[in-house]
């Protein structure tokens, strides 16, 4: 391992309060330089040659990062769409699944209105949502009216997130929205000819009985959902494909750093956006999400663009 791998393994590895600190001191030093360069053009003060090419060149990382913090309030107001394509000897036509996750809205709209027409173009046949819908009761009309029309497009399925379980779990978040709850429940779907066995349900639900049913059907293309990833162990054997949220991608990522929050639960590990093959038998793709932590967080986002994610599901040696 070379100087610059080592390097940049060490960063991120490091526990989130020791990358905050790194990063808000290397801040605190490019802000002082900023200042102090601007502070003495405004007294006529003479630089020497070196030290003027040195103060100039920090008060332009000075201004980049006072535009990255700015863009940073603005990237939740944007979306990206993400592809990712699975082949499985039990799929005989193509199947395009769009998965959303936390939306965690507020009553201020950011993305919301604008999901329905970026997915009706996208032509899903199935749109499954994990968890996370809602920062406040007053987010709720926000949530729903989207959610309404994003149900129109194509057969909808979604599970409870870690918000909807403990911090709002009186609120029927799917009420009136055409979304289908699964709650440790086992479906068995026809789409395009072809059976999909469509397994999910909430955080603290038991999936003794949902495993049970899974592997009754192996010769089925197996859909496992979760808000939480470190669930796939459950699902490990099971299931062919897990969809999960919750880790935000860290929401706020530094290049060469990597995500700055870590968000583990359990097992203590992070699982960062995209496919993945946690276990043996079973791919696992975590979205980034829609939305931002709720509460006091500030809602910003940086280089982890809210994500709509669609999944081909191919055919072995499709063209």
């Amino acid at each position: 391992m070379n100087t610059i791998d080592y390097v940049i393994n060490f960063l991120h590895n490091i526990e989130l309060s020791w990358r905050i600190l790194i990063v808000t001191i290397i801040c605190a030093i490019v802000w002082r330089i900023m200042l102090t360069t601007f502070y003495r053009l405004i007294r006529k003060k003479q630089f020497g040659k070196k030290e003027k090419y040195k103060n100039y060149s920090i008060s332009i990382l000075g201004i980049i990062l006072l535009a990255c913090i700015g863009y940073g309030f603005y990237e939740p107001y944007t979306i990206k769409t993400t592809f990712t394509k699975i082949s499985s000897n039990k799929i005989t036509k193509p199947i395009r699944i769009v998965q959303l996750s936390d939306f965690h809205s507020d009553p201020t709209i950011r993305v919301e209105d604008d999901l329905p027409e970026i997915i009706r173009k996208l032509q899903p046949d199935l749109i499954l949502l994990t968890g996370d819908y809602i920062n406040s009761e007053a987010g709720l009309p926000v949530f729903q009216k989207s959610a309404k029309e994003i149900a129109k497009i194509a057969p909808t399925y979604g599970v409870y997130g870690n918000w909807e379980a403990w911090v709002y779990p009186g609120v029927k978040v799917f009420n009136n929205t055409g979304i289908t709850k699964l709650l440790s429940d086992v479906l068995l779907l026809e789409i395009k000819e072809q059976k999909i066995c469509l397994a999910g349900g909430g955080i603290d639900d038991s999936f003794d009985k949902i495993m049970i049913k899974l592997e009754e059907h192996k010769k089925d293309f197996r859909i496992f959902l979760n808000h939480f990833p470190e669930m796939w162990r459950e699902a490990d054997g099971r299931a062919d494909l897990m969809l999960a949220g919750d880790t935000h991608n860290g929401q706020i990522v530094i290049p060469v750093f990597g995500p700055m929050i870590r968000m583990v639960r359990q097992d203590k590990v992070f699982y960062p956006h995209g496919l993945q093959q946690p276990g043996k038998e079973i791919l696992m793709y975590v979205s980034r999400g829609l939305g931002m932590e709720g509460g006091a967080a500030p809602r910003v986002r940086f280089n982890c663009a809210p994500e709509v994610a669609v999944i081909d599901l191919l055919p072995e040696n499709y063209k």
